[in-house]
């Protein structure tokens, strides 16, 4: 099992490390022409954006989630509560 383990291991951290090069190696080359870089900030500033709105949008989602469960819960310890005080009271 353990030899299992530290197989996987090394396997993992060699394709960290090869994939550390191929970062390595698209870093190097050019980014291209002037159109090709205004493309490429383009799509960096439509994406920015996107992930923007999209955390705007799970916040809430979150937030509305975090009520709901707090309230949820409050009413079933509540509804408990009372149970095991009649239950412990007779």
């Amino acid at each position: 099992m353990v030899a299992l383990l530290n197989r996987r291991r090394d396997v993992s951290m060699s394709n960290r490390s090869q994939h550390q090069g191929d970062y390595k190696a698209v870093e190097r080359e050019s980014p291209g022409n002037e159109r090709t870089i205004f493309f490429m900030e383009e799509i960096q500033k439509g994406a920015k954006a996107f992930l923007k709105k999209e955390y705007q949008w799970v916040s809430v989602f979150v937030i509305i989630m975090m009520v709901l469960l707090a309230v949820v819960l409050a009413v079933v310890i509540a509804r408990l509560a009372a149970v095991t005080y009649l239950l412990g009271a007779s």
